[in-house]
C-alpha cells in the first residue's frame, strides 16, 4: 500500500475503543479487589487482545493508581495478541508514555505473541482475565456471501455454519480462559454484539463499489469485517453450558455510540480507523496492483465518510461487559 493510504499507526485511532473499555473501570476495581483476596503475592492479569498497548497502559494505570494506595502487592500483566502484531511499538508505547502503569511501583509486564485462541498461561496462573473488545474475532476468517457483517447475513446455509462456529469459538475460549484463572479469579471480557453500524456502513460501500465494477463478487466477498456480533440468546447459550465452571457475577449489553460528538477529531479517528481496517483487508484478500489498491481504499474512504456524516457520525455498537468468576472443581 502506498504512503498515502496504508495504516500507519493504530493507536492514534484508538480513543474510540479506549472510551468503550473504561466502561469495565468498576468491574475491573471489584476484580482486582478480589486478586488481593486471592493472594498475598504478585496479581497475574491477562489482557487477551492488547494490540498496541496505547488502551491498555491508560486503563490499567487508571485502575492500578487508586489500588496502590491501599496495596502494594507486586502486579504481572501480559500482554496477549497476535504474533504479527507490532510488539516494538506496543514496548515502546508502555515504556515511554507519560501516563503509563509502570511509572507505579511493583508494576511488571511482558508479552505473548500467540492467538488466545490457545492456552497461553499455564493452568491456575492468572488472577484476571482482561479482554476488550477482542473475543467477537473469529479464530477464522468467515466472510459471509450476501452481507460485510457476517452475523447479519441471511444466507441460511452460511447463517447456519457461522452459527455454530462462533458458538463453538466462544466455549473454546471460556474453556481456555478457566484453565488459566485460579480458582476464584475473575474473567472480565468485553465484545461487540450483533448490531455494528460499522458493517452496515462498509455493506453499504460494498454494494455500491460492486454496482459501480470497481469490485468483483469475491472481492466484495473478502471484503467484510472479520468478526461476529453474538446475540443475547448465543452469549446465554454458552454461559448455560459453561455454568458449572463460572459463576456470573455481571453482565450487561448496551448500544454504544463510538462517537459522542460532531467535529473534525472524529471523522479524523473515524477515517483512520476505515484506513487501517481496509488498507489490511485489501492487501491480504484483494489480488490488484498497489495502484489499483489505492484506487479503491480511496473510494470506500469517500463513501464511509459520507455514509459517516448522514448518520450522524454516532457509529452505534451494541457492546457486551460480562464478569466471571471460575467455580473451584469438587474434589
Amino acid at each position: 500500500m502506498s504512503e498515502d493510504y496504508a495504516f500507519k499507526d493504530y493507536n492514534q485511532y484508538s480513543s474510540p475503543q479506549l472510551a468503550v473499555m473504561m466502561r469495565m473501570s468498576n468491574a475491573f476495581h471489584n476484580a482486582l479487589n478480589n486478586a488481593r483476596i486471592l493472594t498475598n503475592s504478585t496479581i497475574f492479569i491477562a489482557d487477551y487482545g492488547s494490540s498496541e498497548c496505547l488502551n491498555s497502559l491508560l486503563f490499567f494505570k487508571d485502575s492500578f493508581a487508586p489500588f496502590r494506595e491501599t496495596s502494594q502487592q507486586p502486579i504481572l500483566l501480559f500482554h496477549n495478541d497476535l504474533p504479527t502484531n507490532n510488539w516494538t511499538k506496543s514496548f515502546k508505547t508502555i515504556l515511554e508514555h507519560q501516563n503509563s502503569y509502570v511509572n507505579l511501583p511493583n508494576i511488571y509486564f511482558s508479552s505473548i505473541g500467540r492467538s488466545f485462541f490457545n492456552q497461553i498461561l499455564p493452568d491456575s496462573s492468572v488472577h484476571i482475565g482482561f479482554s476488550s473488545l477482542a473475543f467477537h474475532f473469529l479464530s477464522e476468517d468467515l466472510c459471509a456471501p450476501d452481507h460485510a457483517l457476517a452475523s447479519s447475513s441471511v444466507d441460511q446455509e452460511f447463517k447456519e455454519r457461522i452459527v455454530k462456529f462462533a458458538h463453538e469459538d466462544l466455549i473454546n475460549l471460556l474453556e481456555l480462559r478457566y484453565k488459566e484463572l485460579v480458582d476464584h479469579g475473575v474473567l472480565l471480557m468485553q465484545f461487540a454484539g450483533e448490531n455494528m453500524d460499522i458493517g452496515v456502513y462498509l455493506h453499504e460501500a460494498n454494494e455500491k463499489a460492486y454496482e459501480k465494477g470497481i469490485i468483483n463478487r469475491e472481492e466484495k466477498r473478502n471484503l467484510s469485517t472479520g468478526s461476529y456480533g453474538r446475540t443475547t440468546e448465543e452469549v446465554q447459550r454458552a454461559l448455560d453450558i459453561e455454568r458449572e465452571k463460572f459463576k456470573v457475577l455481571y453482565i450487561s449489553k448496551e448500544k454504544i455510540p463510538m462517537f459522542n460528538e460532531k467535529n473534525e477529531k472524529n471523522i479524523e479517528v473515524f477515517l483512520g480507523l476505515c484506513r487501517g481496517f481496509l488498507g489490511f483487508k485489501l492487501q491480504k484478500s484483494v489480488r490488484r496492483t498497489d495502484e489499483e489498491r489505492n484506487q479503491i481504499l480511496k473510494f470506500y474512504i469517500d463513501e464511509l465518510l459520507d455514509i459517516f456524516e448522514r448518520r450522524d457520525h454516532q457509529l452505534l455498537t451494541d457492546i457486551y461487559i460480562i464478569s466471571l468468576e471460575k467455580i473451584p472443581k469438587e474434589r
